[in-house]
């Protein structure tokens, strides 16, 4: 049961901790919807509803306890992640600077997961992480501003329109 709350929990709140440290903007009330999403997969995965978190308080403390209680230095930990590095190096359509990859997987799980996992220390390219965060942060809203602009033409269009210029057909489907 805990492995499998564990393997819940990376899809649904370490998902979420690791969207808004890259810079999205995830509002309380999504967050706890997408949660819930996983709380309801789980179950039915079955997962006993005892340890199914009910809000994201409870999934981070849950988070939490089983990190203490499992994560711990292997080889297997460790293999697994060097072949992590090496699949996203060969398949990733775009050649990163060297140790970006290593960079921003500390950057997501911290320092001290990383050295539990053997992850080279960053370089450099720490910094672009920065610009990246700034990036996806300015980029929401900016995608925002532009879409309720673009929306409020549309729709004075529409209500000036006679006609308008959208319609919905009569019948839906295949003959």
């Amino acid at each position: 049961q805990e492995d499998m709350a564990g393997t819940n929990l990376a899809f649904s709140f370490i998902i979420l901790r690791g969207l808004r440290k890259s810079g999205r903007i995830i509002n309380s009330q999504e967050a706890e919807a997408y949660q819930h999403l996983w709380n309801v997969i789980g179950y039915i995965l079955g997962l006993d509803e005892e340890i199914i978190p009910s809000n994201l308080k409870k999934a981070y403390l849950l988070t939490q306890a089983i990190e203490i209680r499992q994560m711990k230095p292997s080889f297997e930990g460790k293999a697994l992640t060097k072949a992590l590095l090496n699949n996203y190096e060969d398949q990733l359509p775009i050649k990163l600077p060297e140790g970006y990859i290593t960079s921003y997987m500390r950057y997501l799980i911290g320092d001290e997961k990383a050295d539990i996992l053997d992850l080279p220390p960053t370089n450099w390219t720490s910094n672009l992480i920065k610009v990246q965060k700034l990036s996806n942060t300015l980029g929401q809203y900016i995608s925002v501003l532009l879409n309720k602009q673009a929306g409020r033409k549309f729709d004075m269009q529409q209500i000036a329109a006679e006609k308008p210029k959208m319609s919905i057909p009569q019948k839906l489907g295949v003959d």
